[in-house]
């Protein structure tokens, strides 16, 4: 019983860094890296991971709109590259865009922010693969 939990345990680590590492390894691993420095953001443990592919983080002092003015920043930066921001969506307090490259080849990356309360945001990427 023992070596089933830890079993259990290893494979649930190795997961989320697998996770993890397929977004960061892919092409929008730069974006992700740069939007991170740009909302002077902190990564951070994914509580509620739903999705294999994702980097969580808390940017602080700021709000979700500076972050929006942050990513259009950042986004053209990577016009050369054909990144494109999808429309915002906002639902129950979250704000949403998505980010393609080109045709979506490379698959795309869904934004999440959330406001925690004034002066906090929560964050997540997620990594969608090709189809």
């Amino acid at each position: 019983m023992k070596r089933f939990v830890l079993t259990l345990a290893l494979a649930s680590a190795c997961m989320f860094s697998t996770a993890k590492d397929s977004l960061m390894a892919s092409a929008y691993g730069p974006v992700v890296s740069d939007l991170l420095a740009a909302f002077h953001a902190e990564e951070d443990v994914c509580s509620l991971t739903t999705y294999q592919h994702d980097v969580c983080f808390v940017a602080s002092p700021s709000g979700a709109s500076a972050l929006a003015e942050a990513l259009t920043d950042v986004v053209e930066l990577y016009g050369p590259a054909e990144l494109r921001t999808g429309t915002w969506r906002s639902a129950n307090g979250v704000w949403a865009v998505e980010l393609t490259f080109g045709t979506g080849a490379y698959g795309s990356v869904e934004l999440f922010l959330t406001e925690l309360e004034a002066g906090s945001v929560r964050g997540v990427f997620i990594f969608h693969e090709p189809r």
